[in-house]
């Protein structure tokens, strides 16, 4: 979710092969024609120009110029007192927005890992999952944290995948997950030393 150029969308497809699918879904115009240029050769991949949001609706999103587009986002107030702002500012489009839960409906998928980086609109992704997070379908969900942002829709989302018991784990520098409390997050990525990070939810 928030496909971008494909890196992890790619990934995945090279680590199931023949044996699963990615479904990847792209808010961005810009991105989505790069995301399909980069995905056009790989069969198990499906993308979709749309953004996951809470309910069905046209939403006004925020693209900026190719060298900050992984700032791209429904909430640019965020970024307005940051050096760069001024002189690359975004262009508003129109794109339609769907719940998770009706898109993998529609899709007759049920997936076993999310990956969320969506820039401020992690609570929306997250309302719109719902039913899944109640069937505990999904193993694990990966979702972007950044230090110090002004918008907390990470921290919001965060405590909607506890309510559901879905918990947060640290990916230590090993590669092995560490189950963490919600106020653990933020105060052991200052310790590691990492502005932003993914954080992986799992209910195992």
């Amino acid at each position: 979710i928030g496909g971008h150029f494909g890196y992890f969308t790619l990934l995945a497809s090279k680590l199931l092969g023949s044996n699963g699918s990615v479904i990847c879904v792209e808010a961005s115009s810009e991105m989505f024609k790069i995301l399909s240029h980069n995905t056009k050769a790989h069969s198990n991949i499906d993308i979709n120009h749309l953004a996951a949001s809470d309910k069905k609706e046209v939403i006004q999103f925020h693209e900026f110029p190719i060298y900050y587009s992984e700032y791209n986002s429904l909430d640019i107030e965020q970024y307005q007192n940051e050096s760069w702002f001024k002189s690359n500012p975004p262009k508003k489009i129109s794109v339609n927005a769907i719940p998770l839960d009706e898109l993998l409906l529609e899709k007759k998928f049920t997936p076993k890992i999310i990956k969320i980086d969506v820039e401020g609109a992690e609570e929306k992704v997250i309302n719109g999952l719902i039913d899944t997070l109640k069937n505990k379908s999904v193993d694990a969900i990966a979702m972007e944290f950044i230090l110090n942002s002004k918008n907390n829709a990470h921290l919001a989302a965060a405590k909607t995948l506890d309510k559901f018991q879905y918990y947060p784990h640290f990916i230590e520098n090993d590669g092995n997950l560490n189950k963490i409390a919600l106020d653990q997050i933020e105060p052991l990525m200052h310790q590691k030393n990492r502005d932003s990070d993914n954080i992986i939810f799992s209910y195992k």
